[in-house]
Protein backbone atom coordinates (compact mmCIF):
# COMPACT_ATOMS: atom_id res chain seq x y z
CA UNK A 1 0.00 0.00 0.00
CA UNK A 2 1.21 3.50 -0.86
CA UNK A 3 0.96 6.16 1.83
CA UNK A 4 0.84 9.90 1.17
CA UNK A 5 0.36 13.32 2.67
CA UNK A 6 -0.78 16.56 1.04
CA UNK A 7 1.03 19.92 0.86
CA UNK A 8 -0.79 23.12 -0.16
CA UNK A 9 1.23 26.13 -1.30
CA UNK A 10 0.66 29.88 -1.18
CA UNK A 11 3.07 32.43 -2.62
CA UNK A 12 4.11 35.88 -1.46
CA UNK A 13 2.80 38.73 -3.65
CA UNK A 14 6.33 40.05 -4.16
CA UNK A 15 9.78 38.44 -4.16
CA UNK A 16 9.89 35.71 -1.53
CA UNK A 17 12.25 35.92 1.47
CA UNK A 18 11.88 32.23 2.29
CA UNK A 19 9.42 29.38 2.81
CA UNK A 20 7.40 28.74 5.99
CA UNK A 21 6.20 25.16 6.47
CA UNK A 22 3.03 24.98 8.59
CA UNK A 23 1.86 21.89 10.49
CA UNK A 24 -1.62 21.64 12.00
CA UNK A 25 -3.14 20.23 15.18
CA UNK A 26 -4.98 17.02 16.03
CA UNK A 27 -7.70 16.20 13.46
CA UNK A 28 -7.17 19.52 11.73
CA UNK A 29 -5.84 20.19 8.21
CA UNK A 30 -4.41 22.87 5.95
CA UNK A 31 -7.99 24.07 5.48
CA UNK A 32 -8.48 25.14 9.11
CA UNK A 33 -9.17 28.79 9.92
CA UNK A 34 -6.03 29.07 12.06
CA UNK A 35 -3.83 27.68 9.28
CA UNK A 36 -5.44 30.15 6.86
CA UNK A 37 -4.77 33.01 9.28
CA UNK A 38 -1.15 31.93 9.80
CA UNK A 39 -0.70 31.71 6.05
CA UNK A 40 -2.02 35.25 5.69
CA UNK A 41 0.43 36.50 8.31
CA UNK A 42 3.44 34.87 6.65
CA UNK A 43 2.46 36.06 3.19
CA UNK A 44 2.28 39.52 4.72
CA UNK A 45 5.98 39.45 5.66
CA UNK A 46 7.01 38.26 2.21
CA UNK A 47 7.23 34.51 2.85
CA UNK A 48 5.96 31.70 0.68
CA UNK A 49 3.97 29.12 2.63
CA UNK A 50 3.63 25.32 2.42
CA UNK A 51 0.87 23.81 4.58
CA UNK A 52 1.18 20.09 5.32
CA UNK A 53 -1.95 18.03 5.91
CA UNK A 54 -0.82 14.96 7.82
CA UNK A 55 -1.75 11.50 6.55
CA UNK A 56 -5.51 11.03 6.53
CA UNK A 57 -6.26 14.72 7.22
CA UNK A 58 -6.62 16.05 3.67
CA UNK A 59 -10.08 14.61 3.11
CA UNK A 60 -8.80 11.45 1.42
CA UNK A 61 -8.32 8.41 3.68
CA UNK A 62 -4.82 7.24 4.47
CA UNK A 63 -3.80 4.02 2.71
CA UNK A 64 -1.90 2.49 5.62
CA UNK A 65 -2.74 1.85 9.28
CA UNK A 66 -2.68 4.92 11.49
CA UNK A 67 -1.71 8.28 10.07
CA UNK A 68 0.17 10.61 12.41
CA UNK A 69 0.85 11.26 16.10
CA UNK A 70 2.55 13.63 18.56
CA UNK A 71 6.01 12.35 17.65
CA UNK A 72 5.47 11.49 13.98
CA UNK A 73 8.10 13.61 12.24
CA UNK A 74 8.26 11.45 9.08
CA UNK A 75 6.02 13.58 6.86
CA UNK A 76 7.66 16.86 7.80
CA UNK A 77 11.16 15.40 7.42
CA UNK A 78 10.30 13.83 4.07
CA UNK A 79 9.09 17.18 2.74
CA UNK A 80 12.21 18.96 4.01
CA UNK A 81 14.41 16.34 2.32
CA UNK A 82 12.36 16.74 -0.86
CA UNK A 83 13.08 20.48 -0.86
CA UNK A 84 16.79 19.82 -0.35
CA UNK A 85 16.78 17.32 -3.23
CA UNK A 86 15.07 19.92 -5.45
CA UNK A 87 17.81 22.39 -4.43
CA UNK A 88 15.44 24.84 -2.75
CA UNK A 89 17.86 27.63 -1.86
CA UNK A 90 15.85 30.11 0.18
CA UNK A 91 15.71 29.80 3.98
CA UNK A 92 13.15 27.46 5.54
CA UNK A 93 11.11 28.22 8.63
CA UNK A 94 8.75 25.95 10.57
CA UNK A 95 5.50 26.96 12.24
CA UNK A 96 2.72 24.94 13.82
CA UNK A 97 0.18 24.70 16.59
CA UNK A 98 -0.87 22.06 19.09
CA UNK A 99 0.17 18.59 17.85
CA UNK A 100 1.86 20.13 14.80
CA UNK A 101 3.94 22.37 17.04
CA UNK A 102 4.96 19.34 19.10
CA UNK A 103 6.12 17.57 15.93
CA UNK A 104 8.22 20.60 14.96
CA UNK A 105 9.94 20.86 18.35
CA UNK A 106 10.74 17.15 18.39
CA UNK A 107 12.13 17.29 14.86
CA UNK A 108 14.32 20.31 15.66
CA UNK A 109 15.60 18.58 18.78
CA UNK A 110 16.45 15.53 16.72
CA UNK A 111 18.24 17.58 14.04
CA UNK A 112 20.21 19.86 16.35
CA UNK A 113 22.77 21.87 14.36
CA UNK A 114 21.82 19.97 11.18
CA UNK A 115 18.58 21.95 11.02
CA UNK A 116 20.51 24.99 9.73
CA UNK A 117 23.75 23.41 8.54
CA UNK A 118 22.21 20.62 6.43
CA UNK A 119 18.58 21.55 5.80
CA UNK A 120 18.63 25.37 5.66
CA UNK A 121 16.09 25.76 8.52
CA UNK A 122 16.70 29.07 10.28
CA UNK A 123 13.77 29.57 12.67
CA UNK A 124 10.57 28.17 14.14
CA UNK A 125 7.43 29.62 15.70
CA UNK A 126 4.87 27.39 17.44
CA UNK A 127 1.88 27.82 19.74
CA UNK A 128 -0.37 25.91 22.15
CA UNK A 129 2.03 22.98 22.17
CA UNK A 130 1.36 19.86 24.32
CA UNK A 131 4.83 19.99 25.81
CA UNK A 132 3.98 17.12 28.16
CA UNK A 133 0.81 15.12 27.47
CA UNK A 134 1.28 13.29 30.76
CA UNK A 135 0.10 16.61 32.28
CA UNK A 136 -2.98 16.83 30.02
CA UNK A 137 -6.33 18.22 31.18
CA UNK A 138 -8.42 17.47 28.11
CA UNK A 139 -9.87 14.25 29.57
CA UNK A 140 -10.99 15.89 32.82
CA UNK A 141 -14.76 15.89 33.45
CA UNK A 142 -16.63 18.99 32.31
CA UNK A 143 -16.47 21.16 29.21
CA UNK A 144 -13.10 19.83 28.00
CA UNK A 145 -14.25 16.23 27.85
CA UNK A 146 -17.79 17.01 26.78
CA UNK A 147 -16.82 19.17 23.80
CA UNK A 148 -13.14 18.84 22.85
CA UNK A 149 -12.29 15.24 23.78
CA UNK A 150 -15.57 13.79 22.55
CA UNK A 151 -15.26 15.56 19.19
CA UNK A 152 -11.69 14.28 18.74
CA UNK A 153 -12.76 10.77 19.78
CA UNK A 154 -15.61 10.75 17.28
CA UNK A 155 -13.39 11.47 14.27
CA UNK A 156 -10.46 9.34 15.48
CA UNK A 157 -12.69 6.31 16.05
CA UNK A 158 -14.34 6.80 12.66
CA UNK A 159 -10.96 6.85 10.90
CA UNK A 160 -9.80 3.72 12.75
CA UNK A 161 -13.06 1.90 11.97
CA UNK A 162 -12.87 2.91 8.31
CA UNK A 163 -9.32 1.53 8.11
CA UNK A 164 -10.51 -1.82 9.47
CA UNK A 165 -13.30 -1.82 6.87
CA UNK A 166 -10.80 -0.98 4.10
CA UNK A 167 -7.84 -3.17 5.09
CA UNK A 168 -9.73 -6.09 6.64
CA UNK A 169 -9.96 -7.46 10.15
CA UNK A 170 -6.92 -9.74 9.85
CA UNK A 171 -3.74 -8.51 11.56
CA UNK A 172 -5.25 -5.31 12.96
CA UNK A 173 -2.27 -3.58 14.67
CA UNK A 174 -4.31 -2.35 17.63
CA UNK A 175 -7.02 -3.47 20.06
CA UNK A 176 -10.15 -2.72 18.05
CA UNK A 177 -12.63 -3.52 20.82
CA UNK A 178 -10.86 -1.36 23.41
CA UNK A 179 -10.51 1.43 20.85
CA UNK A 180 -14.21 1.28 20.09
CA UNK A 181 -15.11 1.41 23.80
CA UNK A 182 -12.72 4.28 24.62
CA UNK A 183 -14.36 7.23 26.38
CA UNK A 184 -11.21 9.38 26.75
CA UNK A 185 -8.30 10.28 24.49
CA UNK A 186 -6.02 8.46 26.92
CA UNK A 187 -8.01 5.24 26.44
CA UNK A 188 -7.94 5.69 22.66
CA UNK A 189 -4.18 6.29 22.64
CA UNK A 190 -3.64 3.31 24.94
CA UNK A 191 -5.68 0.99 22.72
CA UNK A 192 -4.81 2.33 19.27
CA UNK A 193 -2.22 5.10 18.73
CA UNK A 194 0.44 3.65 21.01
CA UNK A 195 0.00 0.16 19.60
CA UNK A 196 0.18 1.18 15.95
CA UNK A 197 3.43 3.08 16.48
CA UNK A 198 5.21 0.60 18.74
CA UNK A 199 4.86 2.27 22.14
CA UNK A 200 4.22 0.34 25.35
CA UNK A 201 0.86 1.94 26.06
CA UNK A 202 -0.34 5.54 26.29
CA UNK A 203 1.97 6.60 29.14
CA UNK A 204 5.03 5.39 27.23
CA UNK A 205 3.74 7.21 24.12
CA UNK A 206 3.21 10.46 26.05
CA UNK A 207 6.57 10.34 27.80
CA UNK A 208 8.55 9.63 24.62
CA UNK A 209 6.58 12.21 22.60
CA UNK A 210 6.92 15.06 25.11
CA UNK A 211 8.53 17.96 23.26
CA UNK A 212 9.71 19.51 26.54
CA UNK A 213 12.51 16.91 26.33
CA UNK A 214 13.59 18.31 22.95
CA UNK A 215 13.85 21.98 23.86
CA UNK A 216 17.43 21.89 25.15
CA UNK A 217 18.56 20.17 21.93
CA UNK A 218 17.17 22.85 19.60
CA UNK A 219 19.91 24.98 17.98
CA UNK A 220 17.95 27.51 15.90
CA UNK A 221 15.89 30.56 17.01
CA UNK A 222 12.50 29.29 18.18
CA UNK A 223 9.51 30.84 19.93
CA UNK A 224 6.84 28.89 21.82
CA UNK A 225 3.63 30.77 22.71
CA UNK A 226 1.23 29.22 25.24
CA UNK A 227 -1.68 30.53 27.31
CA UNK A 228 -1.89 29.89 31.03
CA UNK A 229 -5.63 29.23 30.66
CA UNK A 230 -5.16 26.60 27.94
CA UNK A 231 -7.86 24.04 28.83
CA UNK A 232 -5.85 21.13 27.40
CA UNK A 233 -2.62 21.28 29.42
CA UNK A 234 -1.38 21.99 32.92
CA UNK A 235 1.02 24.89 33.50
CA UNK A 236 3.40 22.50 35.25
CA UNK A 237 4.49 21.33 31.79
CA UNK A 238 5.73 24.82 30.84
CA UNK A 239 9.55 25.04 30.60
CA UNK A 240 11.66 27.54 32.51
CA UNK A 241 13.07 30.33 30.34
CA UNK A 242 16.82 30.02 29.83
CA UNK A 243 19.26 32.36 28.10
CA UNK A 244 21.58 29.44 27.34
CA UNK A 245 19.40 28.18 24.47
CA UNK A 246 17.92 29.91 21.38
CA UNK A 247 14.36 29.07 22.46
CA UNK A 248 12.09 31.82 23.74
CA UNK A 249 9.07 30.75 25.77
CA UNK A 250 6.16 33.23 25.90
CA UNK A 251 3.07 32.85 28.08
CA UNK A 252 -0.12 34.89 28.14
CA UNK A 253 -2.77 35.00 30.85
CA UNK A 254 -5.52 34.31 28.34
CA UNK A 255 -5.84 32.71 24.92
CA UNK A 256 -7.07 29.20 25.56
CA UNK A 257 -5.96 26.53 23.13
CA UNK A 258 -4.97 28.36 19.96
CA UNK A 259 -7.76 30.89 20.43
CA UNK A 260 -6.24 34.13 21.73
CA UNK A 261 -7.77 37.48 20.89
CA UNK A 262 -8.78 38.36 17.36
CA UNK A 263 -7.58 41.86 16.50
CA UNK A 264 -5.94 43.72 13.68
CA UNK A 265 -2.19 44.30 13.65
CA UNK A 266 -0.97 47.76 14.56
CA UNK A 267 1.95 47.74 12.12
CA UNK A 268 2.22 48.05 8.35
CA UNK A 269 3.73 44.66 7.55
CA UNK A 270 0.46 43.23 6.27
CA UNK A 271 -2.49 44.77 4.44
CA UNK A 272 -1.24 48.34 4.00
CA UNK A 273 1.98 47.34 2.30
CA UNK A 274 0.98 44.08 0.62
CA UNK A 275 -2.74 44.47 -0.10
CA UNK A 276 -3.52 41.61 2.27
CA UNK A 277 -6.09 41.62 5.05
CA UNK A 278 -4.52 41.89 8.50
CA UNK A 279 -4.13 38.63 10.39
CA UNK A 280 -5.11 38.15 14.02
CA UNK A 281 -2.99 38.33 17.17
CA UNK A 282 -1.43 34.86 17.42
CA UNK A 283 -0.43 34.51 13.74
CA UNK A 284 0.83 38.10 13.85
CA UNK A 285 3.08 37.33 16.83
CA UNK A 286 4.39 34.13 15.24
CA UNK A 287 5.14 35.98 11.99
CA UNK A 288 6.72 38.86 13.90
CA UNK A 289 9.26 36.45 15.38
CA UNK A 290 10.11 34.85 12.04
CA UNK A 291 10.28 38.28 10.43
CA UNK A 292 12.88 39.30 13.02
CA UNK A 293 14.74 36.01 12.57
CA UNK A 294 14.81 36.46 8.81
CA UNK A 295 16.16 40.00 9.18
CA UNK A 296 19.14 38.61 11.05
CA UNK A 297 20.21 36.51 8.06
CA UNK A 298 19.23 38.88 5.22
Amino acid sequence: MVTFFVVDFAYAPSQSRGLVIITHGLESSSKSSLVADMTLAYLGIGMDVACISFRGCSGEPNRTWGGYNLNFTDDLMQFIRYLKKKKHEKPLYLSGFSLGGNVILNLLGMLGHDAADTYNIYGAAVASVPLDMDQRKIDEPGFNKLVYANNFLRTLKLKASNQVASFGSNDIPFDFERMHQATTLYEFDDAATSQIYGYDGAIDYYIKSASKNSIDKIKIPTVIICARDDPFFDQSSFPIQSDTRPVRFVTTDHGGHGGFMYNECDDDRHSVKNNLSASTWLPSELSRFLDHTSNQID
